[in-house]
């Protein structure tokens, strides 16, 4: 299995951060991901099904998630096809406070095969590939782009 997680704190308030990672429509008109778009395909309160096509060099993952929105504090976006798959990355959300929110992000696969000879070898890319991700989601929030949309 490969496993990698990281966490950061963002200085915005927690129902604020926990929206915004639940927002995935919100992800595709912004596009504040490097290298990462979003197509949603599904949208409604319960759950989001949408694509995420990733640019590694010269390399293109497209990869489809169903993200459960059932806990806005334990987001789990299911990874349902792709390089992956089976999989999912879990956005854990939990308040420091009135005006900080700390985000753990944990990107896992239960791929065998070649993915699972290969996971040493992914581990330091994903891992920072996974924290540019969230430095990218409290640059977001933490200019106030969220709030203002």
């Amino acid at each position: 299995m490969l496993q990698v997680t990281r966490s950061t704190t963002i200085y915005r308030p927690f129902v604020e951060v926990q929206a915004q990672f639940g927002d995935v429509a919100y992800h595709q008109r912004r596009g504040h991901h490097h290298g990462v778009r979003f197509r949603v395909l599904d949208d409604d309160s319960d759950r989001c099904e949408y694509e995420q096509e990733t640019r590694i060099g010269p390399i293109r993952l497209r990869q489809r998630f169903r993200l459960q929105r059932t806990d806005p504090a334990h987001q789990v976006n299911e990874l349902l096809e792709g390089a992956f798959a089976p999989g999912s990355v879990t956005f854990d959300i939990a308040s420091e406070g009135d005006r900080a929110t700390r985000v753990t992000a944990t990107l896992c696969s239960e791929r065998g095969g070649l993915t699972r000879i290969v996971a040493p070898l992914l581990q330091r890319p994903l891992s920072r590939a996974l924290a540019q991700g969230l430095a990218e989601d409290r640059e977001d929030l933490e200019s106030g782009n969220y709030a203002d949309d």
